[in-house]
């Protein structure tokens, strides 16, 4: 399984090698949210204090809007997909209609919940949120593959049904491929961190903020496109008629 996982690695990073621009949409994201800094804004302040900016900026945005763009970008290439620039924006659209309809029902708990942890709020209510909250990291775990599968379906109007049975079947027939896959990644990840924690030292204060950025926009479209490899070679396999 290790050598499943290295290899997926290596097609992922040969893939932004080819296309590195699958970065980019990330990349401003996170710069120009670390940029804010130098017109005296605060992104903590406004995070704890404006509910609609915290779904904007840690849902909207990198969830709907630039991941489903990675994906979908990312299958056309690995797939060599001949498709028409409005076939394309209209699948695309679809896929974000898709994408935002089921991580609503998880996506906002978990900003609410962090919210209240950072407003260290107590109470029944704390007990009540982290119960919902566990129940939806639930129903993304096993939800996983959702958004992959909908967005690489070739029929220009994709159900989201279908493609919630089908990420449902996957993860069931694969769910320690799954797991595993997420271990070597977090794994794969601390050791990357220790070794830019030497680099960090050596730069000014004044980067530390966009070089924490481009890290982290480079490492969530790497994890995406590196289970987005996963899911392309393990979903040929699966038994998706059984029920």
């Amino acid at each position: 399984m290790i050598n499943f996982f290295s290899t997926i690695i290596q097609k992922t990073i040969q893939l932004l090698k080819q296309e590195p621009a699958l970065l980019l949409p990330a990349l401003v994201f996170q710069l120009s949210i670390n940029s804010l800094q130098y017109i005296d804004i605060k992104i903590e302040d406004i995070l704890s204090s404006n509910l609609i900016a915290s779904m904007m900026i840690g849902w909207i945005i990198p969830v709907v809007i630039i991941e489903s763009m990675v994906i979908f970008a990312a299958w056309v290439i690995l797939k060599k997909v001949t498709i028409s620039w409005s076939v394309a924006v209209n699948q695309y659209m679809y896929g974000i209609g898709g994408i935002l309809l089921i991580s609503a029902i998880y996506k906002p708990i978990d900003i609410i919940f962090l919210s209240s942890i950072v407003a260290q709020d107590g109470g029944e209510n704390n007990v009540a949120l982290l119960f919902v909250w566990i129940l939806s990291m639930v129903f993304r775990i096993l939800t996983f593959y959702f958004k992959y599968d909908y967005l690489t379906s070739l029929n220009k109007q994709p159900n989201i049904l279908n493609s919630l049975k089908r990420s449902l079947l996957i993860f069931r027939q694969f769910k320690w491929v799954t797991i595993g896959a997420m271990v070597y990644w977090k794994l794969c990840f601390v050791f990357f961190a220790l070794i830019l924690s030497f680099i960090l030292m050596l730069l000014p204060s004044h980067l530390f903020g966009h070089f924490i950025g481009i890290i982290t926009g480079a490492e969530s479209v790497f994890l995406t496109l590196f289970f987005l490899i996963i899911f392309l070679k393990i979903k040929p396999i699966t038994n998706l008629n059984d029920n």
